[in-house]
């Protein structure tokens, strides 16, 4: 080919020493090769699985003007071949089939594709993603189908606000300058206009292709269990052959944001959620990657506790969250934002809101140095103490983050560039420089809301191209020579004061220690398990606490109350929490886990071990001691009613699912029925409530990670204490289970009328957990996924997201089927169906040596170490939560591995998809069109529950219908609005 070069293999070793955290003991090397591309190499001996990735420096502001688009769809178009591996999706077969994946994503200056397999294939796929850059084929007969994907793609974030709001503040740019260009393209730019424009596609995918995927616009990064002189054969012989030709690089870009950008934009959002934005465009904060003196405005704006923007805003019942920092960076310019998510209040008062964001600047631009500094060191601190002990990453994270990292960072720094504060002295001067931006006269506002909530006089007469977002400009100075400050508000207002979470003590309790789990604390109710884990060499630990009672789960008004006493708690402990958060200690609180049975609150505690019991003691405090206070408690529901508003407009496959996993809890209370109950719910319920969640309080606790025996123990205790849990130990049973005999299709029609996609997700059961069927699940789906995502998503296009994956929620099983698609939902149906029976009838003739790589790959991926404490210790709440106590298990399933034959697999899928005994549900979830084409008859909210065909003929029907009776009425009795059985004909998926 006319493409290929021929290099000579001679590398270019450069002196660089690339620093590491100091936990890091994995050898690191930096290697420019005389082609010029870069690479990092790092060998680690206890990885089983090899990771690579390649970022090109070359995104969407390197479209050309007549094919938007065209960075992202080159991106996709390479995976479909080259010459060397010419078969379409040929590298997505290979990482499925060793137990990994790959992927890719275009940015505004980068593309970066990655991969991750296990160790011993990972030669072969480092070279396999070189061949994306010396010899793809980008043939004419793939790329219209692909142009399909990319639209598809498109079209599953048009009812996305964020995606919506994004485009605007780039279509909204100078006319003509790439950052007013629409970077992920359709088939309208791709296909379309380039036919009017008299543009040949092929050609540009190519002469893209050849300006900027050429080796000094490369940077590389491959870890494996390899010898740094494997890799580095592996690297030079692989990246040698990508030529060397000059790139064509974007000059300085001239400034975007000039004349009506910085104006206020009201916009109609899909989701109703109140929301105020203020946009400042700055320099490139690359250009100070040395000092990154704005991490003062990042840290102060965004701040959360006593004296910020937020508590003011919370204490006048005007916001619920904020955010801010750098949303947007790129070479040329950053845009610097706050983000506030408004009450209904804080709405009507949006332009006070303003005033108060700038009377807060203004005191961050009056305050002496010498507090400047104190914020500076803080965070300094913090960021030397993250460095050094820096948790592993998943491999496959982690080069693509030293893959980017050395385009823009010394090779030295490409580990912690992106974060990494390399002076200790505050330059005042530079700080001054990025306040100097946050004016009125240099800013953009969005206030989002319905358009029949907008100001007076104010009409959402403009429509965004791409998105078709409405909205209405209103010039600046008018919203600035109107906005009053709120003085009782901006009284509460102060810089951050000192952290008292940050950790002062950051040794070891011992080197190298590794235990299991062992209870050391059992009283009555309460029990506590524990184990010194210092093996990561990191001082942290990680606490799981379950605080749970039977009746939390019973119906859909003690759930609710359980949420909202969750939420009051999260707002009575934010100000603690995120000064905890903000030095490396976290608080998560949840009502929900996929492993654990949550009957009330799950809370995880993870990070610095120093002051993980001060920041146990405060959660622990503020569960007993907050009390039911009418504002607080109105300001909750506030928050929830608007979330279960948002809830209705989530994507389409994820409606499908969740109605899925509806039917297959119990007892389960959809999203609509509780937000219904939301609404009758009193202070007097939440006390009511309270009182006997702490009276039936169950408390167990895993603690993992750098912290004694005798701390744990005290922890245990004082916890206990504070709780009050009961002495008498009474048998906790589990009030939440998955069926394990139902055969059902359900159908629901999704709430926002604007979306284009339907979805379907097939739900096959594998009953209750144990170490061969969860390898027999895991196997089969490693297997038959690829073949899924080939036929569904590259041959017949049917829609951008396509998956088959394994569930495993409290210890029960499903194989889950999903396609989210802008076809016909029986269409899809079918085609899923057609594509299961090809496999099914294709596998039992596949090569068995195929079958035992397979095999091989996956019992690599299980003995794969954990990267942390924290993943640790959610494994062994796994045990100590359900009551099995397996500290063993991933252990022994990779055992497992070994005693599974293909003749096993045939069988087990064979009993699966096909036995009629096996438990079933399909479940839709249709766009309004579709709906009335297929006259459904069902509006949205509602859920449509048809029993099997007869032709199903399950073995034990009437055990079945008992099931199904059951669900349905466990359901009605919690008043889902218009549940009701079908009358239309359901032919059986699973015939």
């Amino acid at each position: 080919s006319s493409r290929r070069q021929k290099h000579t293999h001679t590398m270019t070793s450069t002196d660089t020493d690339v620093e590491v955290p100091t936990i890091d003991k994995r050898p690191h090397k930096f290697i420019e090769l005389p082609n010029g591309v870069k690479g990092i190499l790092v060998s680690d001996p206890s990885t089983t699985v090899g990771a690579a990735a390649l970022a090109v420096h070359a995104g969407q502001l390197n479209d050309p003007s007549n094919v938007q688009g065209l960075a992202h769809f080159l991106e996709h178009m390479v995976f479909l071949g080259t010459e060397d591996f010419p078969k379409e999706s040929e590298f997505d077969k290979f990482c499925s089939e060793a137990a990994g994946y790959a992927n890719a994503y275009t940015s505004h200056e980068e593309t970066c594709f990655h991969f991750r397999v296990n160790a011993a294939q990972l030669p072969e796929g480092v070279r396999r993603l070189a061949s994306f850059f010396v010899c793809p084929l980008l043939t004419e007969s793939s790329s219209e189908r692909e142009m399909k994907a990319v639209d598809s793609e498109n079209t599953g974030n048009l009812q996305h606000d964020a995606h919506r709001e994004y485009q605007l503040i780039r279509s909204s740019a100078k006319e003509g300058h790439p950052w007013q260009m629409f970077g992920t393209g359709n088939y309208y730019t791709l296909h379309d206009l380039t036919a009017e424009q008299g543009v040949n596609v092929r050609e540009a995918l190519l002469a893209f292709h050849h300006k900027h995927y050429v080796a000094r616009n490369i940077c590389v990064s491959i870890i494996g269990n390899q010898s740094i002189q494997e890799l580095e054969e592996l690297f030079v012989s692989s990246c040698s052959k990508i030529p060397d030709r000059v790139p064509e690089r974007l000059g300085q870009l001239s400034d975007p944001f000039e004349g009506q950008w910085k104006s206020v934009f009201h916009i109609v959002p899909v989701q109703d959620t109140p929301k105020l934005t203020v946009y400042w465009p700055t320099p490139s904060t690359k250009g100070e990657w040395e000092q990154k003196t704005y991490r003062i405005l990042s840290y102060c704006l965004g701040h959360e506790g006593e004296g910020s923007i937020l508590a003011a805003l919370k204490a006048g019942g005007l916001a619920h969250d904020l955010c801010a920092g750098v949303f947007y960076t790129t070479s040329h310019f950053s845009i610097f934002a706050c983000d506030i998510t408004l009450t209904n209040e804080g709405l009507d008062k949006w332009q006070a809101i303003c005033a108060l964001v700038y009377e807060y600047i203004q005191k961050l631009k009056q305050s002496s140095f010498d507090t400047r500094q104190r914020i500076y060191d803080e965070i300094r601190a913090m960021e030397i103490a993250n460095f050094n002990f820096k948790s592993k990453e998943r491999e496959d994270k982690y080069v693509e983050h030293l893959a980017n990292n050395l385009h823009d960072y010394p090779p030295s720094k490409a580990v912690n560039g992106q974060s990494g504060i390399y002076c200790s002295e505050l330059d005042g001067a530079k700080l001054n420089g990025w306040l100097d931006c946050l004016t009125w006269d240099n800013c953009r506002i969005h206030r989002v809301s319905a358009a029949d909530k907008f100001p007076e006089g104010v009409t959402a007469d403009l429509t965004e191209r791409w998105y078709q977002t409405q909205y209405a400009v209103q010039d600046i100075a008018t919203v600035k020579n109107s906005s009053k400050l709120i003085p009782e508000l901006a009284s509460l207002l102060h810089l951050p004061e000192e952290n008292p979470y940050i950790p002062k003590d950051l040794s070891l309790v011992a080197e190298h220690v590794k235990e299991k789990p062992s209870k050391v604390f059992a009283r009555g109710r309460a029990a506590g398990f524990h184990a010194v884990d210092t093996s990561f060499g990191e001082p942290r630990a990680s606490l799981l606490l379950n605080l749970s009672a039977n009746f939390v789960d019973e119906t859909a008004k003690s759930a609710i109350c359980n949420r909202i006493f969750l939420t009051m708690l999260e707002e009575s402990i934010n100000k603690e929490s995120y000064m905890a958060e903000e030095a490396g200690l976290i608080l998560d609180i949840t009502n929900n886990d996929d492993k654990i049975i949550v009957s009330g609150i799950r809370a995880e505690i993870k990070g610095y071990s120093d002051k993980l019991p001060r920041l146990a003691a405060a959660f622990a405090n503020a569960v007993q001691e907050m009390p039911i206070d009418e504002t607080l408690f109105e300001f909750v529901k506030q928050i929830l009613d608007q979330d279960y508003a948002e809830r209705r407009f989530e994507h389409p496959y994820q409606r499908s699912t969740k109605f899925a996993r509806s039917m297959l809890e119990f007892p389960s209370f959809t999203d609509e029925a509780r937000h219904e109950v939301l609404k009758g719910v009193t202070v007097q319920d939440m006390i009511d409530y309270k009182t006997r969640m702490m009276e039936e309080l169950h408390l167990t606790g895993v603690l993992v990670g750098n912290i004694s025996k005798q701390s744990a123990i005290s922890l245990f205790e004082n916890l206990s204490n504070t709780f009050q849990v009961s002495d008498k130990s009474v048998n906790l049973a589990p009030s939440l289970t998955v069926a394990s005999k139902l055969h059902q299709h359900i159908d629901t029609v999704l709430w926002n009328e604007q979306e284009k996609n339907s979805a379907v997700s097939m739900y096959f059961g594998l009953g209750a957990y144990s170490v061969r069927k969860s390898v027999l699940a895991e196997l089969c789906m490693q297997i038959m996924a690829q073949h899924l995502f080939e036929v569904l998503r590259t041959k017949e296009q049917l829609g951008y997201i396509v998956q088959g994956f394994t569930s495993w929620r409290w210890l029960f099983g499903h194989i889950v089927i999903l396609v989210q698609s802008a076809h016909p939902p029986p269409f899809v149906k079918e085609r899923i169906e057609s594509a299961l029976g090809e496999f099914l009838d294709a596998f039992p003739k596949q090569d068995e040596q195929d079958f035992f790589t397979a095999a091989k790959s996956l019992q690599q991926k299980l003995r794969q170490p954990f990267l942390n404490v924290k993943a640790l210790c959610k494994e062994y709440a796994v045990g100590a939560m359900t009551g099995h106590n397996n500290w063993n298990r991933l252990e022994q399933e990779a055992d497992e591995c070994d005693k599974i034959s293909k003749d096993d697999m045939v069988e087990f899928m064979t009993q699966v998809f096909k036995s009629e005994n096996t438990p079933r549900v399909c479940s839709i979830a249709w766009s309004k069109e579709e709906a009335e084409k297929a006259s459904l008859g069902i509006n949205p909210g509602q859920l449509a529950i048809v029993q099997p065909a007869v032709a199903c003929k399950p073995a034990n029907q009437e055990k079945i219908t008992k099931d199904f009776e059951a669900a349905k009425a466990a359901i009605v009795k919690e008043g889902v609005p218009e549940l009701f059985d079908s009358s239309h004909n359901f032919q059986s998926i699973f015939e």
